[in-house]
């Protein structure tokens, strides 16, 4: 019923993340060449974190991007291949060879990245980064190497703690989203003079874009702010009652597939806002859809053997059988869901 109501619903009734959903999204024709619909990378994982990379990675496959390339350290490689053949992994660095040879190694990680960015359309920073110092230090070439090409980038978990090390990182490049939580929002303001601590977030949101030079800021909670500069917006979108780990890197990778989108789309028609916020407030709305979703999909009971599973199916009792997983929601359930609640907003055949 909803998603019926949805489809018959006019542009004005509509939840203003579907109408831009709508905008972003690239029609499916049978016309398009593999990679056409989105080149993607992803540049995080670290031997203590292989999770975060793969689900940024696997989010934005699931929204729609054709390929992803996915850079990180040799000894977080293959427990990420391991996870899926979707994700093309590439070995950047060594942690070992890190603490031998620290500029030998750096200089290794940026050629290797650099030589890829050309290929991307966008490009998701630091889930799973970790923090250590010669990593992040070749993090800031290569968002120098980004910047150069005017290549879109998200800057999520530990990238954000770059930042805070140094905003001159991304001052000035509307190219770019920054995705914190409350903690890592606090962080980033007090990094920057020019924000009143004791302000309202949205304020403070605000002059933290502004200096920053018109980044957007995308600030994950109840519900969702998503600043760019003197612009607010904000996305209620009910979504899953659980906050599990690994939400904010889905988000992370969708933001990759549809600012990659909305940066090469049509350019005769003017976005809603910007370029990157039409992208965040999308992004938004789709992963909180898929939340919820995920939050209340039946499941079956435990503890029943199938015979009498079948037998109580059959007998129109299966309300008594089957229970929403609620507290059991996790990450994975959240990617499962991305399909679904893309094609109930927004039918591939539209």
């Amino acid at each position: 019923v909803a998603c019926l109501a949805l489809l018959v619903m006019g542009p004005t009734e509509r939840p203003q993340w579907v109408t831009l959903l709508r905008r972003l999204a690239p029609r499916l024709q049978g016309l398009q060449h593999k990679g056409q619909d989105g080149r993607i990378g992803v540049l995080g994982g670290s031997p203590d974190y292989t999770g975060a990379p793969y689900y940024a990675g696997m989010a934005a496959l699931k929204t729609g991007a054709d390929l992803l390339y996915l850079f990180t350290a040799k000894e977080a490689a293959l427990p990420i291949k391991s996870y899926s053949p979707e994700l093309m992994v590439t070995s950047v660095y060594s942690a070992e060879a890190m603490e031998r040879n620290a500029k030998g190694e750096s200089k290794r990680m940026v050629e290797a990245v650099g030589k890829t960015l050309p290929r991307l359309h966008s490009l998701v920073i630091g889930p799973g980064l970790g923090r250590d110092p010669v990593v992040l230090e070749s993090v800031a070439a290569i968002i120098g190497k980004a910047r150069e090409q005017k290549l879109p980038i998200v800057i999520d978990a530990d990238g954000l703690w770059l930042v805070t090390q140094n905003p001159e990182l991304v001052n000035g490049y509307e190219h770019c989203i920054l995705t914190p939580n409350v903690v890592e929002f606090k962080r980033l303001c007090e990094a920057v003079q020019d924000v009143d601590k004791n302000a309202t977030l949205e304020a403070q949101a605000q002059a933290l874009s502004t200096y920053l030079g018109n980044v957007t800021i995308f600030l994950k909670g109840r519900e969702d702010l998503l600043v760019q500069a003197s612009t607010v917006q904000r996305v209620s979108e009910e979504g899953s009652q659980r906050r599990s780990g690994g939400i904010g890197d889905i988000v992370a990778g969708t933001l990759g597939t549809f600012l990659s989108w909305s940066t090469r789309c049509d350019k005769k028609e003017p976005p809603m806002f910007s370029r990157s916020l039409d992208a965040a407030i999308a992004a938004s709305g789709l992963v909180r859809r898929a939340s919820k979703r995920a939050y209340q999909k039946e499941v079956r009971r435990r503890g029943l053997c199938p015979l009498l599973y079948e037998y109580y199916q059959t007998a129109n009792t299966t309300n008594r059988l089957r229970a929403s997983q609620r507290r059991s929601t996790t990450a994975p359930d959240i990617l499962g869901a991305l399909g679904a609640a893309f094609e109930e907003v927004c039918p591939a055949d539209l």
